[in-house]
């Protein structure tokens, strides 16, 4: 505009320079994921992996602060895309819970907002030990001895809270179950139909973080379904009159005979159980 107010256009030069103004926070980044998410579930956040690499997406070009429990520990950069990856495995992280949060920058030097925590749960302990305390069912004159006529069993033991149990006859996997909140676990291997003879069953925990206990102390089970030889009844107490003949005054007796080792007899007068 001149003195007198008129509107005067001009272009501008063939050399000069444009900007852009950018005032503009860019969003929060997101920390989507860690390699390796070991264990049960892979997007858990919780490894046996103390040798991290982490992933996550940004504003695309803008360079990214990672912070552990708030403390800056590295930077990267987003791609075009908006993706970034950063390779923590140099610094080897002591068994512990994490907050990993991240804040971005974009070229203007806006900074975001702080981005929401991503939990890390590192766990390199092995768990303890299962125990395998019974089977069902235990047949037989004891119900807690393991002898069983029962080649299709059920099994139940204890554990660590939320475990996957692993279950093994004679060293082979017959079976997993999952321990509750209590440690408690039951599993159904009744389709592995067991042999007859003495069989050895162990279990190992696994953790959510994957980590593999040693094998439990097995324990024994006897499978046994041939019907034992029949009993023979020996003698009568008193055999009063001539010994060994049956004929007695005697209408207290008692009975006296020889059986399989072990077994329970049952007598019956008449077809009566006495």
């Amino acid at each position: 505009v001149d003195a007198e107010g008129n509107l005067l256009i001009s272009s501008l030069p063939v050399d000069a320079e444009s900007y852009q103004i950018d005032q503009s926070a860019p969003a929060a980044p997101t920390i989507d994921s860690i390699s390796t998410d070991t264990g049960r579930s892979a997007d858990d956040g919780i490894t046996a992996d103390n040798t991290l690499v982490l992933s996550g997406s940004a504003e695309a070009g803008s360079q990214i602060s990672l912070r552990v429990d708030g403390a800056e520990v590295a930077t990267t950069s987003a791609d075009a895309d908006g993706n970034w990856v950063f390779d923590y495995s140099g610094a080897v992280s002591p068994d512990g819970i994490y907050q990993i949060t991240a804040v971005a920058t974009d070229q203007a030097g806006n900074m975001s907002a702080v981005s929401e925590a991503f939990v890390v749960v590192i766990d390199t302990q092995a768990p303890g030990q299962p125990t395998v305390l019974t089977i069902s069912e235990d047949t037989g004159a004891s119900s807690t001895d393991a002898v069983t006529n029962d080649a299709q069993l059920m099994l139940s033991g204890e554990a660590g809270s939320d475990e996957t149990v692993t279950l093994y006859v004679d060293g082979v996997l017959a079976g997993t179950a999952y321990s509750n909140e209590f440690g408690f676990w039951m599993a159904d291997i009744s389709g592995v139909v067991l042999s007859e003879g003495t069989r050895s069953i162990a279990a190992t925990s696994t953790d959510a973080a994957g980590n593999v206990s040693a094998l439990s102390a097995p324990l024994i089970v006897t499978v046994d379904q041939t019907s034992p030889d029949a009993p023979v009844i020996t003698a009568i107490s008193d055999d009063t009159g001539e010994a060994g003949d049956g004929v007695t005054s005697d209408n207290t007796l008692r009975l006296f005979g020889t059986a399989e080792v072990q077994t329970e007899v049952a007598v019956f007068q008449n077809g009566t159980l006495l």
